[in-house]
């Protein structure tokens, strides 16, 4: 009895169901030549594009063929203050020697190794070279011969010191170096002396950059702090979205004519007044598509040049965008 019920009940759940997908026009089309047979419905014409796909491609806009590039005179570029050059990343046309020799070579101390990575760069200004190593020392070489003429172990006392630390920046006198320990530390140029040390809270991997006394850097966290380059008090911050999973390294703030363009790793770029930290403008140079909770396309660098910011994506394209949005 017990088993005619139960197949009773089956045959009518699977009758009301069949009753149900056959007035259901959408499931009916989906499931198509599966249950139903061939809907005898012909397919839209034309090529069908799928619109997740990325953009491999570049072609030239041939209208520029009518335009002429005019470059002005090559100038000897003395200093390299940090990283991107200068503050507005805008390095112009720099004359170099038609051959390049190696003059001298100089250890820098510790490199990569599964604990730290090197991806900080190295920065030229008053004759000598600043560089900072995994084990967040900082150096000075002498530019003519390469001799050491200062080192600096800045990792606080009781912390690990192999670390992915960010870079460097110099200006009036003064190194700013950012670290992983989510430190930024200002030292005096000439002998490596600490002036002051502020923790942000969260590690940086990407070098400071310092315009008219005023030090900004951006977290792993998607966070800018602005701070004060004579105490290290922070001024104000921006925070922008947080990435689970990003890449190592990342670009640095541009800053000109008192706006600061901010490239965080998920793909936004904002402008903010360099004074308190208002927002101008913002745009975001990547698609919806995540991988890993990562950008699919990072945004390592820009530059600020004639009114436009200029945004390099992974090695895929170029995005331009007017300063005031």
């Amino acid at each position: 009895m017990f088993i005619r019920t139960s197949f009773i009940k089956l045959i009518t759940t699977i009758s009301c169901s069949i009753i149900f997908l056959s007035g259901c026009e959408t499931i009916q089309n989906s499931i198509g030549d599966t249950f139903f047979g061939n809907t005898g419905r012909d397919p839209l014409p034309g090529k069908r594009i799928s619109i997740l796909a990325n953009q491999r491609s570049i072609e030239p806009d041939k209208k520029t063929r009518k335009h002429q590039i005019i470059l002005p005179m090559p100038a000897y570029n003395k200093d390299w203050p940090q990283t991107g050059g200068y503050a507005n990343h805008a390095m112009h046309h720099m004359r170099i020697a038609k051959s390049i020799q190696e003059k001298w070579n100089s250890s820098i101390g510790e490199g990569s190794s599964n604990e730290g990575r090197l991806i900080a760069q190295p920065i030229v200004a008053q004759n000598l070279i600043f560089t900072i190593d995994t084990e967040t020392t900082i150096r000075a070489h002498s530019l003519n011969d390469g001799r050491e003429i200062w080192a600096n172990e800045i990792a606080p006392q009781g912390e690990e010191k192999t670390h992915i630390n960010g870079g460097l920046a110099y200006e009036n006198g003064k190194i700013y170096a950012s670290t992983g320990l989510g430190y930024i530390v200002a030292l005096t140029a000439k002998s490596g002396k600490v002036l002051w040390s502020q923790n942000v809270g969260s590690s940086i991997r990407t070098a400071p950059t310092v315009r008219d006394n005023r030090v900004f850097t951006i977290t792993v966290t998607n966070k800018l702090f602005a701070l004060n380059g004579q105490t290290g008090s922070i001024l104000w911050n921006h925070v922008g979205i947080e990435e689970t999973t990003s890449l190592l390294g990342g670009g640095s703030p541009a800053i000109d004519s008192g706006v600061v363009v901010v490239p965080y790793s998920s793909g936004e770029l904002v402008a903010l007044k360099v004074e308190n930290g208002q927002e101008l403008w913002s745009d975001m140079l990547t698609n919806s598509r995540r991988e890993l909770g990562a950008t699919r396309v990072p945004v390592p660098s820009f530059n600020l040049f004639e009114r436009q910011a200029y945004s390099v994506r992974g090695s895929l394209l170029c995005a331009a965008v007017r300063r005031e949005g």
